[in-house]
Order: structure tokens, then C-alpha cells, then sequence
């Protein structure tokens, strides 16, 4: 069998929401070298191809942007995040501070926005990507609390560990406000809070950062635990731990093969 008709972007399409991305992509699909193009399909083509070497928006869901040297590529995605999370919550640009607009904007929703690289390193990769964008959002609170692994609070992450039903991590339902093991998967979103233990302390001049939960985007009322001293083992006698760099990652910029994991 083979799929000759696009449905994915139909609703789109009904909905005038734009279909730019399946036009630009149907350029790079080989159905037969052999095949000849109507005039109308070659017009289309040679006016998309135009548009995309123009820059700015192309069509409503796509819009290309150039720069010159990659260390030009990490405040232009930022200028253009800023403008685009304005626009959506209906402020200016210039009226919250950044952290505050990203809060408003992303309102504990990680699958809001999502930037991809096809690369890890290099200053257009996700790493320098990552940096860039939590340091330009989270600087004053590293400041004061620091980091753990990286990691700081309200940061946006990535689960990059499997942890299944025989290698659970533990989490609080706020619901049912009840421990239980949690399974999270390879490629989960979340974004970083207080740990239950910490909500009334954490934004004294004293506290030690040690430990936080993060709120996945499919756990529901569900925080996943991770860091040091994070409660009694059952049998009431230790306090155990959750390394982070063994499970989460930034997750402001990921990469494509981890974008196919989070769908």
C-alpha cells in the first residue's frame, strides 16, 4: 500500500492555517525521476523555492530565517521566541521580563514550543542552544540557588532514560497525595519545580538546592523526583537519592531523534 494523499495536514488546510511545510517538503520528494511535472506543479515549485530564499514568512505555519555565523543563531531564536510568545498571550514584547513572559506563554505546557537541531555540538547544535537559552531565562535564579547537574528550577527538560516498570522512580500524586513508583520514558518533557519538601523554603535566602520534581506532560498531577534526600526508604531507615545527570537533560533545544521520541 502506499499513502499518495496528505490527510495529517488536511485540517490545516480546512482551517487556513497553512500548508507551507508540506509544500516545502513535497520539493524534496522523488516519486520518479522519469515523471514528468504538470506546468501548474513546476510553477508552484519555482514560487515556493522563491518565497523560502526570501525569508520571513513563507506561509502560516512556516517561516525561514537566515544568519550569517552560528554565534548569530541563538539570539535570533531568542528575539523571535520572545515576539512569538507576546503575540500569543497578547502583550508587547517588551512589557514582562522574559522568564515571566516564557511562564505565561508555555503556562506548564513544555509541548508549547520546541526547538530542534539535528546536531548535539557546534554553536547551532542543542548544547549551545540550551545554554543560551537558560542562561538568558534563568540566570538571576542560578545565581541564587545554583544548579544541580545543570539543572535549576522552572528550567524546560528531557527524560533520557527509560525507567519502566521493572526500574520505576519514585514521584508524588498530588491528587491521591500518595508516593508511588512512576514510569517515565526516553524523550518525556517536563519542567523543573519545587520538591514537596521545599515548597515553603525555597525562596529563602538560606535554602540549599538539593533536590527538585519535574511535572511530565503525560504524568498529570504526578511530580517525578530527583536529587538528594528526596524521602525514607520503606523501611524507614535511609534517605535515598536520584542522580540527575543519569536521567534529564535541558530540554529547551533537543534533538530531531529525541523530537520522534517525545511525539
Amino acid at each position: 500500500a502506499e499513502l499518495t494523499a496528505n490527510l495529517r495536514q488536511l485540517e490545516n488546510k480546512i482551517d487556513g492555517r497553512g500548508t507551507g511545510i508540506v509544500e516545502l517538503a513535497r520539493l524534496y520528494r522523488r516519486t520518479g525521476l522519469a515523471e514528468e511535472k504538470s506546468e501548474d506543479e513546476e510553477s508552484a515549485a519555482e514560487e515556493m523555492i522563491a518565497r523560502v530564499q526570501a525569508s520571513g514568512d513563507v506561509d502560516k505555519d512556516l517561516r525561514v530565517l537566515y544568519w550569517q555565523e552560528p554565534e548569530h543563531l541563538a539570539p535570533l531564536i531568542i528575539e523571535q521566541m520572545t515576539k512569538d510568545m507576546a503575540e500569543d498571550v497578547g502583550v508587547s514584547p517588551q512589557s514582562l521580563p522574559f522568564e515571566k513572559l516564557w511562564t505565561k506563554a508555555f503556562d506548564w505546557k513544555p509541548e508549547y514550543s520546541q526547538i530542534l537541531s539535528p546536531y548535539r555540538g557546534e554553536l547551532y547544535g542543542i548544547e549551545a542552544l540550551n545554554t543560551a537559552l537558560q542562561k538568558h531565562k534563568s540566570s538571576a535564579l542560578i545565581s541564587r540557588l545554583g544548579v544541580i547537574d545543570g539543572i535549576t528550577y522552572f528550567d524546560k527538560v528531557i527524560q533520557i532514560r527509560n525507567r519502566t516498570a521493572s526500574n520505576p522512580i519514585y514521584g508524588y500524586d498530588r491528587g491521591t497525595k500518595c508516593v508511588l513508583q512512576s514510569e517515565v520514558f526516553n524523550g518525556e518533557l517536563g519542567f523543573v519545580g519545587p520538591h514537596g519538601f521545599d515548597l515553603s523554603d525555597w525562596k529563602a535566602p538560606s535554602f540549599r538546592f538539593k533536590r527538585f520534581a519535574v511535572q511530565f506532560s503525560r504524568k498529570g498531577e504526578v511530580r517525578v523526583n530527583y536529587g538528594r534526600e528526596l524521602g525514607a526508604r520503606s523501611d524507614g531507615k535511609l534517605l535515598f537519592d536520584q542522580k540527575v545527570e543519569e536521567n534529564l537533560e535541558l530540554g529547551y533545544a533537543i534533538s530531531v531523534h529525541k523530537a520522534l521520541r517525545s511525539c
